[in-house]
């Protein structure tokens, strides 16, 4: 039954035919998407007569984000959670200007300490104080397990499987 996707472009049209069993239009069923996270949104279905199925148009004005949402069967006042999941919302291109920075927050984390190590080479003093302010720094072994968590986000945001340890005893 799975139709529902896991990434949209924001301002485009996309569409979801459902057939849930047990819950066909012809009975009485509607459904409702509701969807939370960078928006806000609750998808009424319309059915689709020659195939007794539910169809979920998404919103074209959800923002980029990501979202969490519940499908739900109605009838008679009474809600039937079906499925759940997560989407995420991307930018559309066509409607950003420049200097748009489609990477996530993990990539700018990544990205960040990478040139905060590329930049140690020069400043290898961790901490100093002018006129009472004190400005203090991460060491090298403290940027190198940021780097490695932020690696592993990114990772598994991309969808890549983290690769298997192996041991030799």
């Amino acid at each position: 039954m799975r139709c529902i996707p896991k990434n949209l472009v924001a301002n485009t049209v996309a569409d979801c035919l459902l057939s849930p069993d047990g819950f066909p239009p012809s009975a009485g069923y509607s459904l409702t998407l509701a969807l939370r996270g960078a928006g806000v949104a609750d998808v009424a279905s319309t059915a689709s007569v020659e195939d007794d199925a539910h169809i979920i148009s998404f919103p074209l004005d959800l923002q980029a984000g990501r979202y969490y949402w519940q499908l739900f069967a109605v009838i008679g006042g009474n809600n039937y959670l079906i499925e759940s999941g997560a989407l995420s919302v991307s930018a559309n291109l066509l409607h950003e200007g420049a200097g748009f920075d489609g990477r996530t927050d993990a990539e700018k984390g990544l990205d960040a300490v990478e040139a905060c190590l590329a930049g140690k080479a020069s400043k290898d003093q961790l901490s100093y104080s002018i006129k009472g302010r004190t400005l203090t720094r991460y060491s090298v072994d403290e940027l190198l397990k940021l780097k490695a968590y932020f690696i592993c986000l990114v990772r598994k945001e991309r969808g890549i499987k983290p690769k298997p340890v192996r041991v030799r005893l």
